[in-house]
């Protein structure tokens, strides 16, 4: 199963690489462009080989960019949907591997104790999203779709004097 998040839109889940080609030639844009300076050597090795670097989400420009602030209402932890998406969220690769029924158990007990202890779990989240290493095995390749934009040529590539590269969004994200 492949999960994949397409410019930030939402996550989707795909069973096969096709799915994902499909998918990107009918919602992305054929090309993505990303901007580079001479003077830094990861951007560099772009050209030079073919090497891409992703950001750490903690690295990048705006914090909220792949951490964005969880505003909760904690009203929702005590209706049944609620029970649904705990459910939901159970692993069901962690050995042993699980029931239906232990899946609904487990998401039961986490239920009742998110309805009695709401802030604690506001406050685990928040802990999560802040700590560094929870976010290690991501990385981010931004891009963007306008190789002409100005604010971008500025910020991104040295004030105009670095090089701007397309890439074609169904191959960059081939096998």
């Amino acid at each position: 199963m492949n999960k994949i998040c397409i410019f930030g839109i939402m996550t989707k889940t795909f069973l096969l690489f096709e799915e994902i080609e499909e998918d990107l030639g009918k919602n992305a844009p054929s090309t993505v462009y990303k901007y580079r300076t001479w003077k830094d050597n990861n951007h560099k090795n772009l050209l030079t080989h073919q090497q891409v670097w992703f950001s750490h989400p903690f690295d990048l420009n705006d914090p909220l960019d792949v951490r964005p602030e969880t505003i909760f209402d904690v009203k929702e932890f005590q209706d049944e949907k609620y029970l649904l998406k705990l459910q939901n969220s159970v692993p069901d690769d962690n050995p042993p591997v699980k029931t239906q029924e232990q899946r609904l158990a487990e998401a039961q007990m986490e239920w009742e104790y998110t309805k009695k202890n709401p802030q604690v779990i506001v406050q685990r989240h928040k802990e999560y999203n802040a700590d560094r290493e929870h976010f290690n095995p991501y990385g981010v390749f931004s891009t963007g779709i306008n190789p002409l934009s100005e604010k971008t040529w500025k910020e991104y590539a040295g004030d105009h004097a670095g090089y701007c590269l397309g890439f074609k969004t169904v191959e960059l994200c081939g096998r």
